[in-house]
């Protein structure tokens, strides 16, 4: 865990379980952008095209 995210955590007082959650979460997100990474804009496009992925805009 960085030292941001215990501190932060801690002053919220976030219950363990719930930051183990969030830490297999952001590993998950990790790995997940790794291979979007790998991925060229024409294999993203189709990938939503597709219903594969889904396009979130802010």
């Amino acid at each position: 865990m960085t030292k941001h995210f215990a501190k932060w955590a801690d002053k919220h007082k976030i219950p363990e379980d719930e930051i183990a959650l969030a830490l297999k979460e952001m590993q998950a997100f990790r790995e997940f952008a790794k291979i979007l990474l790998g991925f060229s804009r024409k294999e993203i496009e189709l990938a939503i095209k597709n219903g594969v992925l889904i396009e979130v805009t802010l």
